[in-house]
Order: structure tokens, then sequence, then C-alpha cells
């Protein structure tokens, strides 16, 4: 049986051959013509059958890969601006009425007007003794954690965001107060509790007053005049000189409590410093813009004092 089909496919091919006709994969109008059929008798001998050789589709090209496109920008780059403004050299001007005020032994308050610069005034550098000691931007300054008794000399500059920095302005030369001792206060014993008072026994009650005939109305008197109260007595002024040798005039003086003693030194362009034994006052400086000082002696007793730092003569001020 598998003979029998294997000769019946043997024999298609060889009708199909015969025939002219081609399979052919794709499209049917490019198969060939059909030839002519001539029909020829043969004689074949019956021989191994061999297979057909069948034509091969034809196989189509693959389609070609398009080309990469490629897009550039055509706009102009900006350029980065660049900082062509000349650099700031010049300084700021000299702070002027620099002035220093003594606040006690260890501060000194120092205070000046603004300066001025081409840009800006960044702040201002304090000197003391020729070392900076502190920088402000105000025009203000205290200087702080000094010496008793010490002398100072004291300056300022300004200076801008760029560094510059203006000339020094003037130095001060000042001395800070001497050593100044708050005596501790006085414990106050606390009050004694009053006592409480025995309870007091209730009166009999009184029997109501009978009453008096009613009196004839008197006039009010007239109030006396209040009495004008005499005006307390004006403080006097005392004057002591002192001379730069140490002596002080006059040398022994009598006033009142509440009186007031105006001290002046009599030598321009320096400066003097009076110690008082008890104080208060502690201190009195006299110099140049401070060449008179009073003050007003409130406690009775008897002041001595003198030139500080020099053999002048001792004084006395005795306050009643």
């Amino acid at each position: 049986m598998k003979i029998n089909v294997f000769y019946i496919l043997v024999a298609l091919v060889v009708i199909i051959l015969t025939e002219g006709v081609y399979i052919v994969a794709g499209d049917n109008s490019s198969q060939p013509e059909e030839a002519p059929k001539t029909l020829t008798e043969t004689t074949t001998q019956e021989s191994e059958p061999t297979m057909p050789t069948v034509p091969t589709a034809a196989v189509p090209a693959p389609a070609p890969t398009p080309a990469p496109v490629i897009i550039t920008s055509t706009k102009a780059s900006t350029p980065t601006p660049t900082n062509t403004s000349p650099a700031d050299t010049q300084a700021p001007t000299t702070p002027q009425g620099f002035a220093a005020t003594v606040i006690s032994d260890t501060q000194i308050n120092l205070g000046w007007s603004v300066a001025s610069d081409n840009v800006a005034v960044l702040g201002y550098r304090v000197y003391r003794d020729g070392v900076p000691i502190g920088t402000t931007p105000n025009t203000k300054y205290a200087a702080i954690n000094l010496t008793p008794e010490t002398r100072y000399a004291l300056a300022v500059r300004s200076y801008d965001s760029a560094g510059n920095v203006s000339p020094l302005s003037g130095t001060i030369t000042i001395t800070t107060f001497a050593h100044q001792v708050v005596p501790a206060p006085t414990p106050v014993p606390p009050p004694t509790p009053a006592p409480v008072p025995a309870p007091v026994p209730l009166p009999a009650p009184v029997p109501p007053p009978t009453p008096e005939p009613t009196p004839a109305p008197v006039p009010a008197p007239v109030p006396a005049p209040a009495p004008t109260p005499t005006p307390a007595p004006s403080p006097t002024t005392h004057a002591v000189t002192v001379t730069k040798s140490g002596t002080i005039s006059p040398s022994s003086l009598t006033i009142n409590a509440g009186d007031i003693v105006r001290f002046t030194y009599t030598n321009p362009g320096d400066e003097v410093v009076l110690v008082f034994s008890p104080t208060p006052p502690s201190s009195i400086k006299l110099d140049d813009e401070n060449s008179t000082k009073s003050y007003t002696f409130t406690n009775p007793g008897s002041y001595t004092y003198s030139k500080k730092d020099d053999n002048g003569t001792n004084a006395t001020i005795t306050v009643n």
C-alpha cells in the first residue's frame, strides 16, 4: 500500500512537469506563459523513483533602514556678563568730634560724629593705647573692665567693606576714677508683733438724756488766715582754689550741711585729682574740660583732702 501511494505521487509530479506548470510564491503575474502541449509516446524503464526538484519561492529584500535625522540648534549663546566696575580704594573720612567721659573707676564712654565714604561706612574701630579693643557700627562705645586711677590714650577710626580705613582721630588722654567701695547695708531686724489686747467688757447701757431746749443759732467764727510758711534758707556756695603745686586755699573751711563747695584748678592745660577722707566724695577730678566742679556736702563731719600723688598741703572742710 505504501508503494502504490509513492508511485501515484511520482506520476502526478511527472504530469505537472510535462504540462509546464510552475509554483511560485508571491504575485501570480510573474509566472511564465504556459508552454504548448506536445504528447509524445515514450517507453520508460521502471527504476528507482527520484524526488522532483521544486522551485524555491523568492524571499523579498529587507526594507532600507531610514537615515537618522540630526537636529542642530542655531540659537546663539548669550555671553555671561562680567563685572567691570573698578575696585573701591577710597578710604572713609576720619570721625570728628571725638569725646570721652569717665563713668566710673572701670568704665569710660566714647562718642563721635558719623563719618562718610564714597560707598558706605561699615563701622568704627576703637583704639586704647594704640591697640584696637573693639568695633561698633554705631557712633558710641563703652570701654569697660578698666583699671581704677589709670590714664588711657583713646582714639577711633572708620572703615568700609573694602577694607579701607581712615586716619586716626585725635587722641584723648583720660584717667579713670579711684576705686569706689560701697559699704554693705545694715540688716534691718524684723518688726516685733504688737501684743493682742485683752477683751474689754461692754459698758452698761446709758439711759437716753433728757432733751434740752434748742439754743439760738450762734454765727460761725471767721477762720484765721493760714500762717505763711517760712522758706528754707538757700544753700551757701563756698570757693576753693587749687594750684599746680598742690596749695589749697583756704586750707580750712567751715560750712553748714547742704552748702556747696566750688573747686577751681588754676593751672590750665593740666589736671589734678583731689582725694577725700572720709567719703563721699572719694575724689574730684579737675582738667581742661572741667576746671571747676561743685559738690554739695550733706553729711556733717570733718573732711580732710589733698592733691593726689603730690606733697602739697592738706586742707579740711568742717560740715556743721
